[in-house]
């Protein structure tokens, strides 16, 4: 019986493909296949590993959406083939890893699993740019949603639409900033409790249509959706039109000296200051301060919340340094 071609020594083929930041295992393998003229690319994975008992790989990459799981001596024949160490193919790779059995883990095996909406499309611009256009995707994770080159948003895993961003500076530099928002925060997953807590704030404004100090907000993002319109670009999710404003909130939530003050203030002239810097931030007038301090805003709403969860705890911190304090004199 002739071994299989995951058996045979695994060699680096003639052209290699420079892989894309968070490009999925299924998308690069297709690539190579391609940029090397393999007759089909299930032959290049069955060369890199044996596949999973019960599975067809023809039946099971034909269809969107779907990754590859390779254990270590897979990824290992990867890299072989395509003519770079591993470390290097896993800057660029998330790599999903197919955990070993102590007796097979010699042996390079794979596994097919459905991703759903973990994955988007790559910048559009970009793949034209590579000989051939392949479609390469990307998992939304570990990608970002701004191509800086090509000025365009990449999309979400809901929102699958790329738009120019090309005479929409204000949106390109919102999500710098958040880039360096998330970049300043060790605990990733609290930054984003509070970037969604942001963007249902901004959501909830722009509901609010029988307000005097909203309407210039409401205003703005219609003026930007127009924008996009005129361009003829397909519709803009609100999530981007928002944005700007969206991280105004962000950075002032996720700020710690505003979330003590907020935390601890007894009287409402202790809040005053931080809805007056959100509203500076926002190019709002001064006096529109009172108005997103009302009861029924979103903003106030979320202050309320934090106070509420979070007092006690600025309040036992506080206590504990005043003793120590006194313990040192």
């Amino acid at each position: 019986m002739s071994p299989g071609l995951w058996q045979q020594p695994a060699m680096s083929l003639p052209f290699q493909v420079r892989p894309v930041g968070g490009e999925t295992t299924l998308s690069y393998v297709f690539r190579l296949a391609n940029a090397n003229d393999v007759i089909a690319p299930t032959t290049l994975l069955r060369a890199i590993a044996e596949p999973a008992r019960n599975q067809n790989l023809h039946q099971f990459l034909l269809r969107d959406r779907t990754e590859i799981k390779l254990n270590h001596a897979a990824q290992l024949r990867l890299a072989h083939f395509a003519g770079m160490p591993l470390e290097r193919l896993r800057r660029s790779l998330p790599l999903p890893c197919l955990a070993d059995n102590p007796s097979e883990s010699q042996s390079p095996r794979t596994a097919t699993q459905g991703i759903g909406s973990r994955t988007r499309d790559h910048c559009a611009f970009c793949c034209a740019r590579i000989p051939g256009n392949p479609p390469i995707q990307v998992y939304v994770t570990h990608a970002s949603i701004i191509c800086r080159r090509h000025r365009r948003w990449l999309g979400t895993r809901f929102e699958r639409v790329q738009i120019d961003l090309s005479g929409s500076p204000e949106i390109l530099t919102a999500y710098r900033r958040r880039d360096r928002l998330f970049r300043a925060e060790e605990n990733q997953r609290w930054v984003d409790t509070q970037f969604t807590a942001a963007q249902t704030i901004a959501r909830a404004w722009s509901r609010i249509t029988d307000s005097f100090w909203h309407t210039p907000l409401t205003r703005r993002w219609e003026a930007r959706s127009a924008v996009f319109a005129s361009a003829g670009q397909d519709r803009a999710p609100a999530s981007l039109i928002m944005m700007p404003e969206t991280m105004v909130i962000a950075e002032a939530i996720c700020d710690p000296i505003w979330r003590r003050q907020l935390a601890t203030a007894e009287h409402y002239y202790q809040q005053k200051r931080f809805y007056d810097h959100v509203i500076e931030q926002l190019g709002l007038r001064r006096g529109a301060a009172y108005a997103f301090s009302a009861y029924n805003d979103p903003l106030r709403e979320w202050v309320e919340q934090h106070r509420l969860q979070h007092r006690s705890t600025y309040s036992t911190t506080k206590t504990y340094a005043t003793k120590k304090r006194r313990t040192r004199r």
